[in-house]
């Protein structure tokens, strides 16, 4: 019995895994294995939140490039909250706010995208400094296309979307103190 006592005060005073750390790095897992997880969507490419008291801010960017094609890039802010949180799982709701330039080379026009992506983001804890997290959205996109071609017609345009975002994009972590 006693044996018994002392497991369950070592398995319950275990930290959580999630709120040691404040400082985490995140890619997409895509550019990791290419094979397993394909995603057109190469622009955000690096995540990384710091802990700001209850909060963790969030920095994101990306590029995609072939040359004499295209050149992709993003850069983003955002903010997200825990709102449930155990030793293997953590649930945050947050919000981006990003910028994407698609500059098509061969076709001579920019694409210049404002996004604002509400969220929910669910964490997996692999280990203390490992995990997997999924983070569905909504996207409500305002995009300005620029035709900077000789052409006859023109292919200037603005054009407000809403979609769904990151459904199914698997983004792996690595969490640490900074």
């Amino acid at each position: 019995m006693n044996r018994i006592v002392y497991i369950l005060i070592l398995i319950f005073s275990i930290p959580l895994h999630s709120q040691d750390l404040n400082t985490s790095i995140s890619i997409v897992a895509d550019r990791v294995v290419p094979f397993l997880f394909n995603s057109e969507n190469n622009e955000n490419l690096l995540l990384i939140r710091k802990q700001a008291g209850d909060k963790f801010l969030r920095f994101n960017a990306g590029i995609d490039y072939i040359e004499n094609e295209k050149l992709n890039y993003s850069i983003g802010i955002g903010i997200d909250k825990k709102f449930i949180s155990t030793v293997k799982w953590n649930y945050s709701y947050g919000i981006d706010l990003i910028s994407r330039v698609n500059d098509r080379k061969k076709s001579s026009e920019k694409l210049k995208t404002y996004s604002i992506i509400p969220f929910l983001k669910i964490d997996y804890h692999l280990s203390k400094y490992f995990s997997l997290s999924i983070e569905p959205g909504i996207d409500f996109k305002f995009s300005n296309n620029n035709d900077y071609s000789s052409d006859f017609i023109s292919n200037d345009y603005n054009q407000f979307d809403i979609s769904l975002a990151n459904l199914g994009q698997l983004i792996f972590s690595f969490n640490f103190n900074l």
